[in-house]
């Protein structure tokens, strides 16, 4: 169970910006994904996108971070999710319940969706107990 949002390109961007992106930013291991790792907090997530382009351009960009996790992975992934947006001005495309669905970035939105469906994985585990 997890979070995911999709970020949307009206026009590709260079797989090599998205790169420096991430490799300038605390915590960041980037390959074949941007991994975020923070020693600190035990935070971590995930951007993905495809390698596979011919012209080395980029239309998608996928976020995930698992549910079942302490609050504040919502809290740090909100400020990372949120540098890449401004940085890159997507399309969002949010599927959770309480998300921002298909408009523009809002951290209120992206923190309910987290907090809804990461209360729904705790209510889901603790009933298989």
């Amino acid at each position: 169970m997890s979070y995911d949002l999709f970020f949307n390109f009206p026009t590709p961007v260079p797989s090599t910006d998205i790169e420096r992106h991430f490799s300038g930013r605390p915590n960041y291991q980037v390959g074949d994904a941007a991994v975020y790792q923070n020693p600190h907090t035990g935070v971590y997530f995930q951007f993905t996108w495809p390698r596979d382009s011919v012209d080395g351009k980029v239309g998608r960009v996928a976020f995930n971070v698992n549910y079942f996790r302490p609050h504040v992975f919502g809290l740090e992934a909100e400020a990372e999710v949120h540098a890449f947006v401004m940085r890159f001005s997507p399309k969002i495309e949010d599927p959770q319940l309480h998300g921002m669905g298909a408009g523009p970035y809002a951290p209120e939105r992206f923190l309910s969706g987290w907090n809804t469906g990461n209360e729904a994985a705790y209510e889901a585990i603790l009933q298989m107990q």
